[in-house]
């Protein structure tokens, strides 16, 4: 089994489910509906990266209600989907098997129709979680962790939910990526769409497919994150680095 090269106790945890309702890496609860029929971000960072589908979900005679109804996980340019019908890995569709490698040692899947203890005991009563038709467990070398459950044959039509579990001090983004801040502190959310947690707005974290990296807040495969601490890091890098070539010039100018 792989484990991820950074670990850190206890792991942050975060959920997207149902219709669909956030819970952040510091423990804010907050609604992101998005638009049925569109791509978002969920968790954007230098290696992992994580998409979603969403589509319209019946409830309540209410029609601005949505549900995921595909992921798109990528791990070190290798990508796994899923639906609530399959899991393709690099395009293959798998059946059979319970354990699939991804990449040699970048990832593995696991399938699982017991959730057990892969998820904390208050997400097993949650719709979805709970009571589900199967499950995937998916653990990456970079720290991040996730688990996929497809809900139960008694929603029409089923829908997806995750757990990410974040084993180290990241930095992702994306809708549910940037509650990860390590202050210690949840956010106040107001609204429908992610106000008061998310920055920007919610279209800010539209994609154009499941696989693409095109919005506003990108860190998948950059080439730096971007934390306050990097860049204040990279500036004294550059200051040093300015003063000594000063040095250099005064002293060639001496000689």
């Amino acid at each position: 089994m792989l484990r991820p090269l950074m670990k850190l106790k206890p792991a942050l945890l975060s959920f997207v489910t149902g219709d669909p309702h956030f819970y952040g890496f510091e423990g804010e609860s907050f609604d992101f509906m998005g638009e049925p029929n569109r791509y978002y971000n969920l968790l954007s960072d230098t290696q992992v990266q994580v998409n979603a589908y969403f589509v319209h979900f019946p409830t309540s005679g209410a029609d601005n209600f949505t549900a995921t109804d595909q992921l798109g996980i990528l791990v070190h340019g290798h990508r796994i989907g899923i639906s609530p019908t399959a899991m393709a890995i690099d395009g293959c569709e798998q059946h059979g098997g319970e354990r699939f490698r991804v990449g040699g040692s970048t990832a593995s899947v696991e399938r699982f129709d017991r959730l057990d203890d892969r998820v904390p005991a208050r997400m097993r009563t949650l719709l979805g979680f709970g009571d589900l038709i199967r499950g995937y467990h998916i653990e990456t070398r970079y720290g991040y962790e996730f688990v996929v459950t497809v809900s139960t044959d008694n929603v029409n039509p089923p829908f997806l939910n995750l757990l990410s579990r974040m084993n180290g001090r990241l930095w992702p983004h994306g809708i549910i990526g940037q509650t990860a801040d390590h202050d210690g502190k949840a956010r106040t959310p107001h609204g429908h769409q992610g106000e008061g947690i998310i920055a920007g707005t919610y279209r800010d974290y539209e994609v154009s497919s499941l696989w693409a990296s095109d919005f506003k807040y990108n860190k998948y495969r950059s080439a730096e994150r971007s934390h306050p601490m990097f860049e204040r890091l990279r500036d004294r890098f550059s200051r040093l680095t300015a003063a000594a070539t000063r040095k250099l010039v005064a002293k060639a100018s001496a000689s």
